[in-house]
Parts: C-alpha cells; structure tokens; sequence
C-alpha cells in the first residue's frame, strides 16, 4: 500500500525538535514495562481475538512466557503474517532465521516454518533461551531476537547495547501496548478485520519512533503505530476497526495538520 500523504504544519517542525535531541521512548520506562509483562501482569485484550491465540497460549505456558509478550513480539515482526519472509531469510509469524536459528530449534524443514502452531513455539522457544541467557532482563533479549545473540553481550545494559539493536525493545513494547488495550469505545473484534492507512514511511528507525510519540503527545487517543517493513522501510500507520474509529482518527490527524480525506 503506498502513503497517503498529509498536509504538515507545525507538527514537522516540532517532530524535527524531537528527533534532534533524543529517542522518543525511555529506555529505563521500557525495561520496566517489559518486566511487568513477562511477569504476566499484562493479559491479552479481552476485545480482539488475535489470530492464532490458541497457539501462542499453548507456547506461552509450555515456555513460561506471557502471551500478551509473544502476540506482541508477532504483530511487531510479522502482523500476523504466517507467510512473512524479509530479506535475512527469517520465516513466518515470529520471523525465524532459516537455517542456523530454525534448525537449533529444532524445525528441520523450511515449510514448517509457515505453519503458525510449529512458528510460534519456536519463536517461544527462542524467546525463552534469550531471557534465560540475559539473566531476564527482557530489554537485552529482545535485543538479541533481532539482531542476533552474538552481537549482544550478556554484560551489557539498555545503556550500552550496540545502536541498531536499541530501538527495538521500545518497539515490541509498542506493539505489547496495543495488544493489552482495553478501551471500551471499541468493539469486540476480531484482529483480521481490523485496517490500516499508511501515513507516512521512514527510513530511519528512530523518526517513524519520535514521530509517532510526537503525534500521540499532541493527542494520546489517536491509534497510531508503526512497523518495520521490508527493504528498511518504517511504516506509521493509522488503525481502526470500524468506520466510526476511521472517521474519529482521520478526524484527530486533521487537527494537526494532516488531510486524509
């Protein structure tokens, strides 16, 4: 899908400020957050059944995992996409690297990594060796399930992990926000009805993550988020799961600035 792109005003110039000065997330706020979750104080969303819950419940109590943790380290790598592949041969919903990481998990066959139950539990497996390697801290071990346990010292803090593994333990904690959300003026749902628009795509990480903080503190109900694509891209995207949650955000968005219509 190609950008719809909005009529900016003030909001560039204040997102620029943003981007120039620091990262939009705390990486401290996030480690914290992230704890609470594997705790299992955060449960999945009673109002959107999330494709596939089955599966992550069952991953989730055999790996001792919350599941609201790995739905939302799935919708971050693939959006639920079973048949997700990116340019570093990783596989399916939770993005497995085929062969080294799927075969030391146990998955011996590409096309298994396609079937979302087998997936899921690798991911879980995965996840679980990560956390039990960096001692728990869930901010060095999603780092390492993106950019490899090699690069990731198990000394290392949030503080001083190599610069293109530090977005993406605020990353997932974005999409762990989603997926715990329980806001009564939506709908019971379920997760494949739900649509996007794109707003804007980025190349760099961390202005599609400013930019997004930067919209949301102008105006903390817009339902914003963004995801990394293939080929580099950052997608900030506008979510709804009805016309009324479509209309109320394109709303929202032309207040500061952006025409949608």
């Amino acid at each position: 899908m190609k950008p719809v792109m909005g009529v900016i005003s003030g909001v560039l110039s204040g997102f620029i400020l943003l981007t120039n000065t620091a990262l939009a997330s705390s990486s401290a706020n996030v480690e914290s957050e992230l704890k609470a979750a594997l705790k299992n104080d955060h449960q999945p969303s009673t109002q959107i059944d999330f494709p596939h819950q089955a599966c992550f419940e069952k991953a989730a109590a055999t790996h001792k995992i919350s599941t609201a943790m790995l739905l939302a380290v799935a919708r971050g790598e693939s959006d639920f996409n079973s048949k997700a592949i990116s340019k570093a041969n990783a596989y399916g919903l939770m993005q497995i690297q085929w062969p080294g990481t799927a075969k030391d998990l146990g998955i011996m066959r590409k096309a298994d990594l396609f079937k979302p139950c087998v997936n899921i539990n690798g991911g879980a497996k995965y996840l679980r060796y990560l956390l039990d390697r960096y001692k728990q801290n869930p901010y060095l071990a999603l780092a390492a399930y993106n950019y490899g346990p090699g690069r990731i010292k198990k000394t290392d803090s949030h503080s001083s992990i190599p610069k293109g593994a530090k977005w993406y333990a605020g990353y997932i904690n974005q999409h762990l926000s989603y997926v715990v959300r329980e806001d009564n003026s939506i709908p019971k749902h379920n997760y494949a009805t739900e649509q996007k628009i794109d707003i804007l795509v980025f190349k760099q990480v961390y202005r599609a993550e400013a930019f997004v903080a930067y919209l949301k503190k102008s105006n903390p109900k817009i339902n914003l988020a963004w995801f990394k694509k293939p080929f580099g891209e950052f997608h900030v995207v506008l979510q709804y799961s009805s016309k009324a949650e479509k209309r109320k955000g394109i709303k929202q968005l032309s207040k500061l600035g952006f025409n949608l219509s």
